[in-house]
């Protein structure tokens, strides 16, 4: 260090020479950043796009999921029950006026036609806004839009998906079964109603909301590994319950439904 003002600035302890020391002696004094967490996935990306119940994240393990670095703010992280999902790969070149679409519900086919819309569909997502706005209804006489049916469509270059906001004892719309689009046949992935189990946490092992850990957990969960720091110890004295708790200046505001 070739200048001890730099020591001064950058320090919790200030360093000042003592004129009775007649010593030789020399001290270096260096600074290191505590190394990255091991496999901890960083998820802020993941945070940081738009969202909805066409395109979700779905972890799929029920351990650590990962690290949100250098946090200033998080709005509106909301954990929702997955619903029922249909996905189609079908080659967009391959749609013509007579391409349709079809989802059993309730064991009752709903067929979507394409017809002279076909030739705009460039990618998924022109034809999932299609069947979100209800440009492309039902061809029955009910002539029921996606949102009548309780659906949502998201898509891309490759895949159309579509999600179904039927839930036992939650909603009244019809469950979904099965589908086809095209000449391909659709991939249901079921829904999971059961409860989320999300734990928020600091670096420092200070819980900010979820459930408190029981001890098992606390031993498997809040190590180095798993993205909290070296030294952490696990403290729930912050744990999130009233509108009103804050953890050094910060606010977690949880709701819950019934």
């Amino acid at each position: 260090m070739e200048n001890g003002r730099k020591i001064a600035a950058s320090a919790f302890y200030l360093v000042e020479r003592d004129p009775l020391n007649t010593s030789s002696a020399k001290v270096s004094i260096s600074r290191f950043d505590e190394p990255e967490p091991g496999s901890a996935a960083i998820l802020n990306s993941m945070f940081g796009t738009q969202r909805n119940s066409a395109n979700p994240i779905d972890f799929l393990n029920n351990g650590a999921l990962g690290v949100l670095a250098e946090v200033d703010q998080l709005n509106d992280l909301t954990s929702i029950k997955t619903q029922s999902k249909l996905q189609f790969s079908e080659n967009i070149s391959s749609l013509d006026s007579s391409s349709q679409l079809v989802i059993k519900l309730n064991n009752v086919d709903r067929v979507f036609k394409l017809g002279n819309l076909a030739s705009s569909v460039d990618n998924y997502q022109v034809l999932a806004d299609y069947l979100n706005t209800g440009v492309i209804r039902s061809d029955d006489a009910d002539a029921l839009s996606f949102a009548d049916l309780g659906l949502f469509a998201g898509g891309n270059v490759t895949t159309l998906s579509v999600t179904s906001a039927s839930l036992p004892s939650y909603s009244s719309y019809p469950a979904m079964q099965s589908g086809t689009f095209g000449t391909s046949t659709g991939i249901l992935i079921p829904a999971q109603p059961g409860n989320a189990d999300i734990q928020i946490f600091t670096r420092e092992g200070v819980q900010l909301a979820g459930r408190p850990l029981s001890q098992e957990e606390i031993t498997s969960y809040v190590s180095f590994e798993n993205g909290f720091s070296r030294n952490a110890e696990y403290r729930s004295n912050y744990l999130t319950n009233d509108l009103s708790d804050t953890y050094i200046g910060a606010s977690v505001v949880r709701k819950t439904t019934e």
